[in-house]
């Protein structure tokens, strides 16, 4: 079984370090791979690679980009399996209470957000509320001292999307006129 597989085992704990590895190699390759094309020196490349017919600023940068084009393209693929889980969104609270990075944090609110925007009439109403509850708790937790409304804008945002999602949700399920 890959490494990655244990993210799909909802019989299990869940390993948020490995979400967050995938994460962040989900997020967008060009600024360390762009810092490493900038930073590589052609006097340290081999001379066959710099007496060859092609264009090798093109090919140099194809090179240094091809191992982690793969990388962000195999953790995009995983992110996407994970999220069309329709289990997911039950690793959200413990996805946002342990991840560091931020990327991780708005990964697992948009699982959350995919919940609320095409699954969410298949929810039971009591795990309705307690999901509308827990997502006003976490952005009003996210707002709670200065220090916090200023690191955590992007994923308050995200959060706050959310919770109106959430909100739109119930609007059109408890309308007086049904759904429109």
């Amino acid at each position: 079984m890959a490494d990655y597989e244990k993210l799909f085992d909802f019989d299990d704990d869940f390993d948020v370090n490995l979400l967050e590895s995938i994460a962040v190699a989900a997020s967008s390759p060009k600024g360390q791979t762009h810092e490493m094309v900038r930073r590589t020196n052609t006097r340290d490349l081999p001379l066959p690679f710099l007496a060859s017919s092609f264009d090798w600023p093109v090919s140099l940068t194809v090179f240094l980009l091809l191992p982690s084009l793969v990388q962000f393209t195999l953790a995009n693929t995983i992110l996407d399996r994970f999220r069309q889980d329709p289990r997911a969104w039950t690793r959200v609270p413990t996805i946002l209470e342990h991840a560091q990075h931020p990327q991780t944090k708005r990964f697992a609110l948009s699982v959350m957000e995919c919940l609320v925007l095409y699954r969410w009439n298949s929810l039971p109403p009591d795990q309705q509320m307690n999901i509308r509850e827990y997502m006003i708790s976490y952005v009003m937790e996210l707002s709670s001292t200065p220090d916090s409304l200023q690191e955590s804008k992007l994923i308050r945002d995200k959060a706050n999307g959310v919770v109106v999602s959430v909100r739109h949700q119930f609007l059109i399920i408890y309308s007086p006129f049904g759904s429109l």
